[in-house]
This record gives structure tokens, sequence and C-alpha cells, in this order.
């Protein structure tokens, strides 16, 4: 029998960077840093077959693994408030079948060590996939390479 559940999770992350909020928002807004920055796992290859950072725009990107596994994401941009909000739908797909849909919420704050962000994401894994895991797992390890990216950004990307 074909597994048709879904299981919803929903979990905010937060992170203090010693970076400016302007510095950060343009870590996100920018695909070509993303594509640096967002990689869940070392080795993945990020690939943005088509990037549209405004408010109905839409990114369809490939997650390439070390394995040749391909990730399909399908991101749309809901709410733009420049260094202050983004909120994009996501679903993710591998070989065709559909693994989850998300809603992300990212927040940017200005805090006394630079910058506040707080990611919040709403999410259904589907059909068995066990994305409800590998999400909060992956934005973990996403967020924990943003600063790595940031610190090599003001160092003249040298670092």
């Amino acid at each position: 029998m074909t597994d048709r559940t879904a299981l919803h999770e929903t979990f905010t992350l937060t992170r203090t960077l010693a970076a400016p909020v302007a510095a950060v928002y343009r870590a996100w807004a920018d695909p070509k840093a993303r594509a640096v920055w967002n990689a869940p796992v070392p080795g993945v290859e990020i690939v943005y077959d088509a990037d549209d950072f405004r408010v109905c725009g839409i990114d369809r990107v490939r997650y390439i693994e070390p394995d040749g596994a391909v990730f399909n994401a399908h991101l749309t941009y809901h709410d733009i408030v420049a260094d202050q909000r983004i909120l994009y739908s996501e679903t993710l797909s591998c070989e065709g079948a559909p693994l989850s849909a998300a809603l992300v919420t990212a927040e940017f704050f200005d805090d006394t060590a630079g910058c506040k962000l707080v990611v919040t994401v709403q999410m259904a894994a589907l059909n068995g996939s066990g994305m409800e895991v590998g999400y909060h797992e992956g934005w973990n390890a996403v967020l924990d390479c943003l600063p790595l990216w940031l610190a090599r950004e003001s160092a003249g990307g040298v670092a």
C-alpha cells in the first residue's frame, strides 16, 4: 500500500550574527550567495535554474548530493520587505516524487551584536519521506554555515 501521510512540523530557529542586518539580508537575497552558504550538508552542489527574488517571483533550485541524488526545490516569494522579512513557500521533490511543502519566514532584527535572524518553518513531510526530521537538521546546518560565509565576505572573500 502506498504511504499517503502528511506529517506536520513547525519550528523556529534563531541566530545572532556578527554582521549588519543589510549584509545578512543580502546573503538571502543574492542567489550566488545562497548557492554557497545554503548547502545542508558538505559536498552538496546548489544550482539555480531560475531565480527571481521579488514578490510572486519563482526560484527553481537543484540540490545535487555527492552520491548523485538530485533534490528539486520550487520556491515562490510571497512577501519581501528589504532588511526586515522574506516569506516564501517551497516544495521539494526527488525523481518526481513529492517530499515536502513548507512556508518559510526569515526575519531580520538589529541587535547589539549585529543581526538577530529568526527563521520559522511550517512544513508538511509527504508520503513517509522523513523530511520532518530532514528539514530541522538541514535548516540548523544551513544557519550554521551562514556566519562563516558572512565572515569570509566581510574579509573580502578570503577568510
